[in-house]
């Protein structure tokens, strides 16, 4: 049976609807790489906390990719956030603990978004072949006089 022009049609809309989806998991892993690699820099800053001497420099990011040098206050506390902007004070190593579990949970959403992405665009390939097998139909049935 020949496909419509009206079924090609529509399969040309969720043809743009997949690549439209495919698009946006594309800006959420990146932003889910981005927040990765800040977990991973502040689980390794926590990591050599210890190793750090009172007085060192370090460059601190204040945000927008922009980062001060300041100075180091060897304390036995640091501030990390737990959610809904709230901040409390932990000991370092109980900081890159809960980091690191962080740093897991975000990998796994990575992952499910890679997933979720080579579906789509597996789902897009098909569906891209059969508009294109259709469209050809089409086409032939209408030289044809069909």
């Amino acid at each position: 049976m020949v496909a419509s022009e009206e079924e090609v049609r529509e399969m040309l809309t969720v043809l743009d609807r997949y690549k439209y989806q495919a698009e946006m998991m594309g800006q959420q892993l990146n932003m889910l790489t981005v927040t990765e690699r800040e977990l991973g820099a502040a689980w390794n800053f926590l990591e050599s906390f210890d190793e750090i001497e009172e007085g060192s420099q370090v460059m601190v990011p204040v945000g927008g990719g922009v980062m001060v040098a300041a100075t180091v206050s060897k304390g036995d506390k640091v501030l990390t956030s737990v959610g809904n902007n709230i901040v409390v004070e932990m000991d370092p190593k109980d900081a890159a603990h809960r980091i690191g579990q962080r740093r897991d949970e975000v990998r796994e959403m990575m992952q499910q978004v890679k997933a979720g992405i080579e579906q789509t665009e597996a789902q897009a390939q098909e569906l891209s072949q059969q508009a294109e097998a259709a469209f050809q139909g089409l086409q032939t049935s209408k030289e044809q006089g069909l």
